[in-house]
């Protein structure tokens, strides 16, 4: 995972023993050639704008996902999260927030497109310069469920 975060220009570090204490999942997308992606969320978060629309904390959360650059747009990233959606939902969650972190503003449109397509709404948070997304679990399970 190391060399996958690096190849797609991100920080990486995990310190396991907070990963046991938050509860946090990781979710790792193989093929033939190796990792292809990699999800960490984490089950027990808590975010203000989830609360202000009425849904109880604790809150699902996506803390990283990277996805091997040369096979962005395959559905690896949407596997991941929707794996992540149905575990959370699983241990009851009904909501999930993320904040959205890239290189550029041209790297969030695209992040802040593929969330959307997801069900998640975009909150822009002015204060500290930073764009979040929010969603319902069960909005998002009822698009994917077969």
């Amino acid at each position: 995972m190391v060399h996958l975060a690096r190849r797609s220009g991100l920080p990486f570090s995990v310190d396991f023993r907070e990963s046991l204490i938050y509860r946090f999942i990781d979710l790792v997308a193989v093929d033939g050639s190796g990792i292809v992606g990699w999800l960490q969320g984490q089950l027990e978060a808590s975010y203000r704008e989830l609360i202000d629309e009425g849904y109880p904390s604790p809150h699902a959360s996506i803390m990283e996902m990277v996805v091997e650059p040369t096979r962005r747009r395959e559905g690896i990233g949407r596997g991941l999260v929707v794996e992540f959606v149905r575990r959370a939902r699983r241990e009851r969650l009904s909501a999930i927030g993320l904040n959205v972190m890239a290189g550029s503003p041209k790297e969030v449109d695209c992040l802040v497109q593929f969330y959307t397509s997801l069900g998640m709404q975009k909150v822009y948070l002015e204060a500290v310069d930073q764009t979040r997304m929010i969603g319902d679990l069960n909005q998002i399970c009822a698009r994917f469920s077969t």
